[in-house]
């Protein structure tokens, strides 16, 4: 590889690396307010399943990454994982 690609990877790798942790801090921001959520719920005994909800946050999120030409399969995996994230912090807050 030639130094100009060689630096030209890194220039690219190193813009991944600050999505990475832009990523980082809103998953952060969103298990925050998921904690919120678990306050809210326990503070008016409202079950912590809501799989509704569920459903509904995986729809819009289907029809957002296929508007953005994006794998709907795996952007619902990574959401998958968002919410069992979710649900253990309100479960883990009970």
């Amino acid at each position: 590889m030639t130094k100009a690609k060689s630096m030209k990877l890194e220039v690219i790798r190193n813009k991944i690396d600050i999505l990475d942790g832009k990523l980082l801090r809103l998953i952060k921001r969103r298990m925050i307010l998921v904690q919120k959520i678990s306050d809210v719920k326990k503070a008016g005994k409202i079950k912590l399943e809501d799989k509704k909800r569920e459903k509904e946050i995986l729809s819009k999120i289907k029809y957002q990454a296929n508007s953005l030409a994006m794998d709907k399969a795996f952007v619902t995996e990574i959401f998958r994982l968002l919410i069992n994230q979710s649900k253990k912090i309100q479960n883990e807050t009970v």
